[in-house]
């Protein structure tokens, strides 16, 4: 059995859910939560995993370590502010950033792209010229840069990628591991996560 990483893991849950109508972390694909599906994976890599939610209640029920966006930004709407929170809180150098909403996470991936992370301030998949930065490990050195953007009004993620250390991993690389890229499938609406619980069920 591989060893857990020293690496915290965060789940950023701090969406409004307006277009699924409902908490997607607690929304059912092939019979089980997604919160259930991303922990049963991310608990046998990380030591540490850390819940990043503005209703931080359920996630504790759970017995998880959760907590409420940086009350300076929470107001700023998109990702960038849970990572910062996650990045000040976490007990490691660096995290494994991943969105509440992706229930077929691959730990082969995962492993993969945390052990890129030595001499990168961060290691972000990209597919189709596209980042993906809710799936993506960062140092927890980046928390400065991060405030910096964010008392500025800049809170687009993959702005900060032009002016750190990126290790960019393109889809031929991730496709060796997770050929139909399931693991950076997420669910935005009821029909997505039809087709998921689908997928999940075939």
């Amino acid at each position: 059995m591989d060893s857990l990483l020293p690496i915290t893991a965060l789940i950023i849950a701090g969406g409004e859910n307006l277009r699924m109508g409902r908490p997607k972390p607690f929304v059912e694909v092939g019979g089980r939560t997604v919160i259930e599906r991303q922990l049963d994976v991310l608990g046998g890599i990380f030591k540490d995993i850390i819940v990043v939610s503005n209703d931080p209640e359920p996630f504790k029920a759970l017995g998880l370590d959760a907590i409420p966006d940086d009350e300076r930004f929470r107001q700023m709407k998109g990702p960038m502010t849970g990572i910062y929170t996650g990045l000040k809180a976490a007990r490691n150098p660096y995290v494994f950033a991943v969105a509440c909403d992706m229930p077929f996470l691959r730990a082969g991936l995962i492993r993969r792209l945390a052990g890129m992370r030595e001499g990168y301030d961060a290691v972000v998949p990209r597919v189709g010229g596209m980042t993906e930065p809710l799936f993506a490990v960062y140092a927890v050195r980046l928390a400065g840069l991060l405030e910096n953007n964010l008392a500025g009004g800049q809170r687009r993620l993959q702005g900060i990628f032009e002016g750190i250390t990126v290790r960019f991993v393109d889809e031929p690389e991730l496709r060796v591991i997770d050929p139909q890229l399931l693991s950076l499938l997420n669910l935005n609406t009821p029909e997505e996560l039809a087709r998921a619980d689908a997928l999940a069920r075939a």
